[in-house]
This record gives structure tokens, C-alpha cells and sequence, in this order.
């Protein structure tokens, strides 16, 4: 059997006004705990998931491209190493176009990303910059 894995970071630059998920603005300084919380659940929940192939995982929120790279790269790590992740695995990451970089790409893709949705804020929608292919 196959399962996926939805971890929602709750972090944002802004508060929407028209969002209803979980999100903070302004508690950035509890990023680094939170993640490594998520890493110790991800320990915690491993055997759950025995019998199952994790063909999906999905950082949504909130901004999860709010967090450094280095810290989505770490949890990521520690989703693969806890669960049995398929090879051909579809990683998803919601990104505010204000959170990311060409080098924020490019370690995103090294982190094993390999879709990133836009979701763009209330008000005046910034420019993108150009996916590598």
C-alpha cells in the first residue's frame, strides 16, 4: 500500500485575510523548534507506517519556504530516513514568490524538491523568478 505525508508549517511573512489554515505571522523566531519537533514526531509515528510506501510528501501551511532550506533539507532527511520513501517520490512545497531565490531553488531541488506551488498573497502579486530546467 502507498500513504502520503502532509506536514503543515505555520509560518507566513503576512496574515491573509482570506486564509483559514493554521498560520502566524511574526513567530518566526519559533521556526527552529518547531522543526525540530517535527523531526522527533517523525520518529515518533515511524512504526505506524511500516507496511506502507510514502509516495507523496506535501510541506504545506502557512509558508513552509519561510523556513531556511538547511532546516527543510533536515526534515526532509529525517522523512526519508523514518519512512520508507519511494525513490520516485513526489515532494511538494508551498512557496510565497516573496520566500524564494534562485539559490533558494536550487536548494530546495538539492533538498530533493521537485514541485513548488506559488501561492501568492493578498494585493499586488511580486514577480517569479525563472525555474531552472
Amino acid at each position: 500500500m502507498s500513504a502520503g505525508i502532509y506536514v503543515h508549517v505555520p509560518f507566513c511573512l503576512t496574515r491573509c485575510g482570506y486564509c483559514d489554515f493554521n498560520a502566524y505571522a511574526g513567530l518566526d523566531h519559533l521556526a527552529p523548534s518547531y522543526v525540530d519537533a517535527l523531526v522527533a514526531e517523525a520518529e515518533l509515528h515511524a512504526a505506524d507506517l511500516t507496511a506502507e510506501t510514502i509516495d507523496t510528501i506535501y510541506l504545506g501551511g502557512g509558508t513552509p519556504t519561510t523556513l531556511p532550506v538547511a532546516s527543510i533539507a533536515r526534515l526532509l532527511g529525517r522523512l526519508r530516513s523514518a519512512f520508507d520513501v519511494a525513490s520516485e517520490a513526489e515532494v511538494t512545497i508551498e512557496a510565497n514568490p516573496d520566500t524564494v531565490d534562485e539559490a533558494t531553488f536550487a536548494g530546495l531541488l538539492d533538498a530533493g524538491v521537485d514541485v513548488a506551488v506559488a501561492v501568492v498573497p493578498e494585493g499586488e502579486p511580486p514577480s517569479l523568478p525563472k525555474p531552472r530546467v
